[in-house]
């Protein structure tokens, strides 16, 4: 994915994301057609000479949704640059600006950023504004804790994910949150509770289809 990306599908005036496209490359990603769900991206945000509206939520889904198809395409670069974009374009008290920056740290495996970033924003951000991507924040300071040996917490966060996540329906995301758990739990030999995580990982991904 190149950066700033051509044209993405959007009103100019309004900068509000088609939905039905938003919709199809959240479907590709679920499938781990992570190149496909970036190319129907590109077809939903223009980046250069925008400013990013917080008012409209599928406008930064987009971006969060870009970002993780960055992580899991490997491509660390087009990340890098998205993410400095909204570093530089969104308030810091957003929440996907927060994601967005994590998934970059952890490309770079910069474990100790994403603590502390994470950290910070839960202990100031504003509850009433509760939203799945607090999932995505969890999981995120799973991942970090657990590369720092921290397994315990790490469990304890995917849980959290994991639980947010099933409030909010998705699915996917539900099968990605419990196969980790389950390997985490693997890590610190609970094999039945591990067994059951497993299990809730294969329901979720049957569910979700």
């Amino acid at each position: 994915m190149k950066l700033p990306a051509r044209r993405w599908s959007l009103d100019p005036s309004q900068m509000e994301v088609d939905r039905a496209l938003l919709c199809k490359a959240t479907s590709l990603y679920e499938q781990e057609e992570y190149s496909e769900s970036i190319r129907v991206l590109e077809n939903a945000v223009e980046l250069e000479n925008l400013r990013i509206d917080s008012s409209d939520p599928n406008f930064l889904q987009a971006l969060v949704m870009a970002s993780k198809c960055l992580f899991h395409t490997k491509n660390k670069s087009a990340l890098r640059a998205l993410s400095k974009y909204v570093l530089d374009t969104t308030n810091e008290n957003s929440i996907e600006r927060t994601v967005i920056s994590g998934i970059y740290l952890l490309a770079k495996e910069d474990n100790f950023g994403i603590l502390n970033s994470i950290d910070a924003f839960i202990r100031t951000c504003n509850t009433s504004s509760f939203n799945d991507h607090f999932a995505d924040l969890y999981l995120l300071r799973a991942k970090a804790s657990n590369r720092l040996g921290n397994v315990k917490d790490a469990v304890l966060d995917v849980e959290v994910a994991y639980s947010i996540y099933r409030i909010f329906g998705r699915d996917s995301d539900c099968a990605i949150a419990a196969n980790y758990a389950g390997i985490l739990e693997l890590e610190l030999n609970n094999y039945v509770v591990a067994l059951r995580w497993l299990g809730r990982a294969l329901t979720q991904a049957e569910t979700a289809g």
